[in-house]
């Protein structure tokens, strides 16, 4: 509730300083305006002079303020427009994720009530490790650590279709779910192997500096 009073917030505040901006530049007007009236180089004329110049620092002022004032809502607003799509994305990971763990357990399931063979084992347990791996690859330090390798959605689609792949070759083609868990479990496994490369490459320079 508090982030959305202060969004709310913002745009009020901009507004009332923009109007605040239109009633000094109204005034700055007029007062130029009613220079005019004084002779040059009078008192009344040099005290004029001396209100314009502090009347338009005072607007320059406020112009500044309002353009700092923009510059920080629109960045909030990508902000949250950022944060917003990557809670987007992290949901569809985990639903790619727990869809690829639900069709290994299945496989599973089938070849323990002898639905089929128990060789298919070989099937559905990978997926379920596959399943494993990808949801390890979400956590902070390992996204971190990934880099550009970390898991996206397109490994995530990636292994989930060969997922698919991997059941119906479990009931129809046995070679072809043995290659595509093969395959799905090769992918899962690229971001944690990305980040073990990461972390022996910071421990050797570590030691390296140390030494």
């Amino acid at each position: 509730m508090a982030t959305g009073d202060a969004s709310a917030a913002a745009p009020a505040a901009i507004d009332a300083l923009a109007t605040q901006i239109a009633g000094m530049r109204a005034t700055v007007r007029g007062m130029h305006l009613e220079l005019r009236q004084y002779p040059s180089g009078t008192s009344e004329y040099r005290a004029a002079v001396h209100e314009i110049a502090g009347a338009t620092t005072e607007l320059i002022d406020a112009q500044d303020r309002l353009g700092e004032m923009w510059l920080a809502q629109r960045r909030q607003a990508a902000a949250e427009v950022l944060q917003r799509e990557r809670t987007r994305t992290r949901r569809r990971l985990w639903l790619l994720t727990e869809a690829v763990g639900l069709v290994g357990a299945l496989i599973v399931l089938l070849a323990a009530t002898g639905a089929l063979d128990t060789s298919k084992l070989a099937i559905g347990v990978p997926l379920l490790i596959a399943s494993a791996l990808m949801a390890a690859a979400m956590r902070p330090r390992m996204v971190r650590d990934a880099g550009a390798h970390a898991l996206d959605l397109r490994k995530a689609i990636a292994v989930a279709a060969l997922a698919v792949i991997a059941l119906l070759g479990a009931l129809l083609w046995p070679i072809l779910g043995y290659a595509a868990v093969a395959i799905a479990v090769a992918i899962a496994a690229v971001p944690g192997l990305a980040a073990l490369q990461t972390r022996q490459r910071r421990a050797a320079e570590s030691g390296a500096r140390r030494g």
